[in-house]
């Protein structure tokens, strides 16, 4: 018999037995994917995608299947735009625009397996990549930029995105592995202690400190040697 829950939030009937066969159905899917995602979908932009998956199939049918769905068909569905409902407030009427009618293939199935299937077709033969984001390691999908090396979630705890932080992250290892910046940072340590013991003053480290970022820069942009730099940090001695 099957099993029924009620939804009364929402005045749906939940069949339960259902519900746990299709979970069952995606977590058998579930290591045949990220088999799939690591070895053919992560690929770079001049592999062809549809060749690399049968050529995995032909070497690992178990992990990467015969990729088989049920029927589409032709019907009239909408794109884009949104339809107003009679509960929505009158003031915000005209923020709502109109949807387009266009004609598409439609896949209808309650099978999970042909969801999968007809979706990995479909990302073959649009060629969509996906890559391993390097800040959080999670997949994410690549549409225009296949460079793109951090995707665009929420960081938990944080407001700010995986490529955000992933921007941050490139520019101070840039910045950081600069030799100049290095000495910079080396020599600024050591002068700003001599403030603690006495031998220099603040005012004398500020004026320091002022005229060692613009040697600093011009260091960076090439218009100092590093040698010439880093006998000016050290002309004082306090290495």
């Amino acid at each position: 018999m099957e099993r029924l829950e009620i939804d009364a939030a929402n005045g749906i009937v939940l069949n339960t037995d259902e519900i746990e066969r299709m979970m069952e159905e995606y977590r058998a899917w579930q290591p045949k994917l990220k088999s799939i995602a690591h070895c053919v979908l992560e690929s770079e932009d001049n592999v062809d995608m549809r060749k690399a998956y049968l050529e995995k199939q032909g070497a690992d049918a178990d992990n990467f299947p015969q990729l088989l769905y049920g029927k589409l068909h032709l019907e009239a569905v909408y794109s884009g735009g949104n339809i107003p409902y009679p509960y929505d407030d009158l003031l915000n009427f005209g923020q709502f625009s109109e949807p387009t009618a266009i004609t598409a293939e439609v896949l209808n199935t309650e099978s999970v397996s042909d969801l999968i299937c007809f979706l990995l077709c479909r990302y073959l033969e649009t060629n969509l990549r996906f890559h391993a984001c390097k800040f959080c390691g999670k997949l994410f999908g690549v549409t225009k930029n296949y460079k793109q090396e951090y995707c665009s979630r929420l960081i938990p705890g944080s407001e700010k995105t995986c490529k955000e932080m992933g921007s941050v992250r490139l520019y101070e290892k840039k910045i950081f592995s600069e030799p100049a910046i290095k000495e910079y940072k080396r020599s600024y340590k050591a002068h700003n202690a001599r403030i603690r013991y006495g031998l220099m003053t603040r005012e004398e480290f500020d004026k320091w400190a002022a005229e060692a970022r613009e040697k600093r820069d011009a260091c960076v942009a090439g218009k100092l040697s590093l040698e010439d730099f880093v006998a000016w940090l050290d002309s004082d001695k306090q290495r």
